[in-house]
């Protein structure tokens, strides 16, 4: 019983040290979106949100859910809608699947999708967000089943 208690503590250590690391890392990215914000890298409505996240008057969430409704921030949201669908039409042409803006296209034989499109990159390839996350989960899943089946040995 002992051994099987002292597994899972590791267990919980090992996860606790290895979200320590994702919350530095996120923490990284989040410094270098704000920096780039603030310096107008991301364009004038960023800029104006960043000033306002500074000042704790709006916040990411409040700006992507639609709670700030300020002009700058429907110009990002509408942005980021406008930046989704063109990603979806350029995966479902990647994929070889009907582009939903011209319907019965799709990628020919012969024709190339593009860049290499391989695990971890998304439409055209660049990197697919989710991919590290994924790698994290499944990661951590192969952990917990090793656990499981060191305690089924005992």
């Amino acid at each position: 019983m002992v051994d099987r208690l002292e597994a899972v503590r590791a267990l919980v250590e090992e996860m606790e040290r290895d979200a320590r690391r994702v919350d530095s890392r996120d923490a990284e990215r989040d410094a270098a979106f704000a920096k780039a914000a603030r310096d107008g890298e991301l364009g004038p409505h960023w800029r104006a949100l960043q000033r306002r996240i500074d000042e704790g008057r709006t916040s990411h969430l409040d700006i992507i859910s639609g709670a700030d409704t300020s002009p700058e921030a429907a110009a990002v949201r509408e942005a980021a809608r406008t930046g989704l669908g063109e990603v979806r039409r350029a995966a479902e042409q990647a994929a070889g699947q009907p582009d939903a803006a011209t319907p019965g296209s799709t990628l020919g034989p012969g024709s190339s999708p593009g860049p290499d499109t391989g695990p971890g990159t998304g439409p055209c390839g660049a990197e697919d967000p989710l991919a590290s996350t994924r790698r994290a989960h499944d990661d951590l899943q192969a952990r917990v089943d090793a656990v499981r089946r060191h305690l089924g040995e005992r």
